[in-house]
């Protein structure tokens, strides 16, 4: 969301801006505990008549501006406010005949769930019994169920990044959950399957690390050698999966530097790339062999 949509979102809402306002400018990722303090200035979001009026809003200006898009958002889930610090998102909540989804989804952030245009929400309820490095993608690592738990119009749900995972239940009548939701925690939103709690896939919280992956298999695709210079840049990128896409892009474009590459990443801080980088050189091996 720009930053003009964000202040002409703020200036509909005195309770959205004062929720906004309790962040500091440095987008830096919070405790959950910090994050969770917030809880009543969310509750009185919850309280107000806010959601109603920036949809009104927001219709009154598609009308007036076929050009405009409302951005961020897709079908089920409206992206209320966001900026680098924090997502406040209307999420509609299952329909009674939608079949349960067979992967579950945690969530990067820290959130603060809320019940919206309707009484009550049921959620599933999970969570991780031991802490765990969250950017090392360990498919040992099984969620324990808790049960089920009833969100009450006005309750505040908290839930910490990483360690629980929310679940709604299908409902009869429409309803909504507002989600306040914290900087991301980390670079990767981890999602679970339904029937054995254990962990499914990571995908990037960050739709530029997708742009970044999708832009480097693209130069590879096109096969110019010159293109591994620009790529080779990536390889002390902060996001591992990074560092290794692009690493194994210059192996293609440029063995000779790609196998230097794979030598140095033997010494990533990260495991998995220290792994790849070891199959990669044993791999080249053989086939030399």
């Amino acid at each position: 969301m720009t930053p003009e949509r964000l202040q002409e979102r703020l200036a509909v809402s005195p309770e959205l801006a004062a929720l906004v306002a309790t962040l500091d400018g440095s987008g830096r990722a919070e405790d959950a505990e910090t994050f969770f303090a917030r809880a009543d200035a969310f509750a009185a979001v919850l309280a107000s008549t806010t959601i109603a009026a920036l949809v009104r809003h927001e219709l009154a200006a598609l009308v007036g501006d076929p050009a405009r898009t409302i951005q961020d958002s897709f079908e089920g889930t409206w992206i209320v406010a966001a900026d680098p610090r924090f997502e406040l998102a209307l999420v509609a909540a299952p329909a009674a005949d939608e079949a349960p989804s067979s992967i579950l989804h945690g969530s990067p952030r820290h959130r603060l769930l809320g019940v919206f245009g309707c009484e009550a929400v049921e959620v599933e309820w999970f969570e991780h019994s031991r802490a765990h490095p969250i950017d090392v993608f360990d498919r040992s690592l099984v969620l324990a169920p808790l049960g089920v738990r009833t969100l009450r119009r006005g309750e505040v749900l908290r839930q910490r990044a990483w360690f629980d995972v929310v679940a709604p239940r299908p409902v009869r009548e429409p309803g909504y959950l507002l989600v306040f939701a914290s900087a991301p925690v980390d670079r990767l939103r981890w999602t679970y399957e339904r029937a054995t709690l254990r962990p499914h896939r990571p995908t990037p919280t960050s739709l530029t690390i997708n742009h970044i992956e999708y832009a480097i298999g693209t130069l590879l695709h096109l096969g110019h050698p010159e293109s591994a210079a620009a790529i080779e840049g990536l390889v002390e990128h902060p996001a591992h999966h990074i560092r290794w896409t692009a690493i194994r892009a210059i192996v293609e474009l440029d063995q000779a530097r790609g196998v230097e590459l794979l030598a140095a990443a033997l010494n990533d801080p990260h495991p998995h790339v220290r792994s790849a980088a070891r199959r990669g050189l044993d791999g080249l091996g053989e086939a030399e062999g």
